[in-house]
């Protein structure tokens, strides 16, 4: 499922719910939602339309599971670094996108939520934040699979987050599942299992950067204002 931020969707929308005589439009009737956000930031939110620049700087941010299983075999290593570099090169497809890299460690926040992250995509000069958050769960079952083989599942999620006013443009989701059998050089079925969790996740982390480069690709772009040399008299 992908969502999106489209103003014009909104067009003949009420602006507001009208609660007659208990108070004026656009104001929450609750006091206390004062101290999250206030009425007049929500609605220059609500309201403001998302302008990108025409080229992005992208900063990308793991949570959760990755394709990086550490201690296995070392092809394990090696799929992981074609998986980052397939995922990297789908955001960077995208004719809008500079450059697309993960954060670094070093700038990666202790609390992992919007607000540090965000202060961490600004100081790494990133326009937006890609945050990907990735499940995995396996399914065994030697009646209905067959023996020695491993179903694994794969749920990813994306939001895309402008740097600039922190608000999330693009978000999008999906699911991957990936049968393994044990093979020859897998060491064990520990091997198995993570070697059909890493495919999963493999092909849920491109889908979703494919269908971002798609969306980033759809949106207009804003050009820079053109410096102009003084007249002179």
């Amino acid at each position: 499922m992908t969502s999106s931020l489209d103003p014009s969707e909104l067009a003949g929308a009420p602006a507001a719910t009208v609660f007659s005589g208990t108070a004026p439009d656009a104001m929450s009737l609750f006091p206390a939602d004062q101290q999250v956000l206030s009425d007049e930031a929500l609605t220059s939110i609500l309201n403001g339309q998302l302008q990108l620049p025409p080229t992005l700087r992208l900063a990308v941010v793991t949570v959760g599971q990755t394709p990086n299983f550490t201690g296995f075999a070392p092809e394990f290593a090696e799929t992981s670094r074609a998986i980052d570099s397939s995922f990297l090169g789908a955001l960077r497809s995208s004719e809008r996108v500079e450059y697309a890299q993960y954060l670094p460690g070093m700038l990666r926040p202790q609390r992992i939520t919007v607000p540090d992250l965000r202060e961490s995509a600004a100081r790494y000069r990133a326009d937006m934040l890609l945050i990907i958050s990735t499940q995995t769960r396996e399914y065994r079952n030697d009646r209905l699979l067959g023996k020695d083989r491993v179903r694994a599942f794969s749920d990813v999620e994306v939001v895309l987050v402008d740097v600039r006013s922190g608000t999330v443009p693009f978000s999008t989701n999906t699911s991957e599942d990936f049968l393994a059998v044990k093979a020859g050089d897998d060491l064990n079925f520990q091997d198995t299992i993570a070697r059909a969790n890493q495919t999963a996740i493999g092909n849920a982390w491109i889908r979703v950067a494919t269908e971002t480069a798609e969306y980033l690709n759809s949106v207009d772009a804003v050009a820079p204002p053109v410096a102009t040399a003084p007249v002179q008299e």
